[in-house]
């Protein structure tokens, strides 16, 4: 397992992005990231955002290069404007491509703000 270097990309760095060591990832409830007038909303383009990010980062930490192919977000609540939790899982794994699957949440990791499937054009590092 390599580095996980959210500053690599810079909308990555621009969005905050955390990367912990358990692998789940942290977009931070910044202001920046309102959808609403009022500032207490999750933009949906900053979430989709968030969950390819992850996508992405789950690769580069396990040493794998890879291009994003398609990329589907569910949105299942409003997201509030707080700190936003995400992991991915892989779902399957070729020698070219894969399909990876990602989950956000906030307060409690049982009910999702949103869920995303991707499929990734891979390239071994």
């Amino acid at each position: 397992m390599t580095d996980v270097d959210s500053e690599s990309v810079p909308y990555f760095a621009y969005l905050g992005l955390e990367c912990r060591p358990d692998g789940t990832n942290v977009l931070p409830g910044d202001r920046r990231h309102a959808g609403d007038v009022e500032g207490t909303f999750l933009h949906g383009g900053v979430v989709a955002a968030f969950l390819e990010a992850t996508a992405l980062l789950h690769f580069q930490s396990s040493g794998t290069k890879a291009r994003i192919i398609d990329f589907t977000t569910s949105f299942l609540r409003p997201g509030a404007l707080t700190d936003t939790f995400a992991t991915a899982q892989v779902l399957f794994q070729g020698r070219r491509f894969s399909t990876i699957s990602v989950t956000a949440w906030q307060n409690d990791a049982a009910k999702p703000v949103a869920v995303g499937q991707g499929t990734f054009r891979l390239d071994i590092v």
